[in-house]
């Protein structure tokens, strides 16, 4: 799975502060890690929750 950079506070990949993931995808699952890991495991969401785990995402659900 290639995941691509995907930054939640601005275009902007320059500043190390940033909440950096990265996402990649396949017809079977999601797949999301941190970017400043890129050795990092990858959380996959099979494909069937994909839209929930986004939701709960944009929610705020796993802010701390």
């Amino acid at each position: 799975m290639r995941c691509t950079a995907r930054c939640s506070a601005s275009p902007s990949f320059s500043n190390p502060k940033l909440d950096c993931v990265e996402i990649g995808h396949t017809s079977a699952a999601l797949g999301v890690r941190d970017s400043k890991l890129p050795r990092s495991p990858v959380l996959a969401v099979g494909a069937e929750h994909d839209l929930a785990f986004l939701g709960a995402v944009k929610a705020g659900q796993f802010d701390r």
